[in-house]
């Protein structure tokens, strides 16, 4: 894959860039969303939807296989003609887990729903991309954490939207790969209301 457009790291840019509010106002530092997670803000892109956003690189064994363009700015999303998030055509979102390669250095991996939610908890996490999880992201799973032991941390209300035929497929997902990961495998329910995103990164491993 490649960039959109023009792109700089985040951390190069001015400490008054817009980018850099937006992350602080967030508690996240710039310097480490960008040095340590490669995001870069697109000044020029062919695409409109990419023009001025976060671009956040994704990789698969070391190589970059595709992104997600994010704006950096919140609103009532539900309500806005522009989506929050636009991934690159291409990207083989089914086989593919963010933050991964960095994930399988740490003894327990954390599944989380979204890449804001990784950079909230730490190097330890990993997203799935949206609130699934493909035979293929468990296999991935598997293959990097079968020694030690794993945590599904989505959202609160992923579950409550669910139909129940889908609810019943993520428990047994759960139970699946708790026999499969040597130390166990567990769903985190978080308190109603709260995401991983807008937690505190002490509470959130503490609990």
């Amino acid at each position: 894959s490649t960039w959109p457009g023009d792109v700089t790291r985040i951390d190069k840019l001015p400490s008054n860039h817009l980018v850099h509010t937006y992350l602080l106002g967030r508690g996240f530092d710039p310097e480490i969303i960008g040095r340590f997670y490669n995001v870069h803000w697109c000044t020029k892109a062919d695409r409109f939807i990419c023009q001025d956003r976060m671009i956040i690189p994704i990789y698969h064994r070391k190589k970059m296989v595709g992104w997600q363009a994010r704006a950096a700015y919140d609103c009532d999303w539900k309500k806005s003609y522009i989506p929050k998030y636009y991934t690159a055509p291409g990207t083989p979102v089914r086989h593919v887990l963010y933050n991964f390669g960095n994930a399988i250095n740490y003894q327990t991996g954390v599944l989380c729903e979204g890449v804001t939610d990784v950079w909230r908890v730490g190097p330890m996490a990993m997203c799935t991309l949206g609130a699934s999880m493909s035979l293929q992201k468990q296999s991935l799973l598997v293959q990097g954490f079968k020694e030690y032991s794993g945590v599904l941390l989505y959202d609160p209300d992923v579950a409550e939207k669910a139909e129940p035929k889908a609810q019943e497929k993520m428990e047994q997902m759960v139970l699946d790969l708790g026999t499969k990961l040597n130390s166990g495998f567990c769903r985190v329910h978080l308190p109603e209301g709260t995401d991983p995103g807008s937690l505190d990164r002490s509470f959130l491993r503490s609990y």
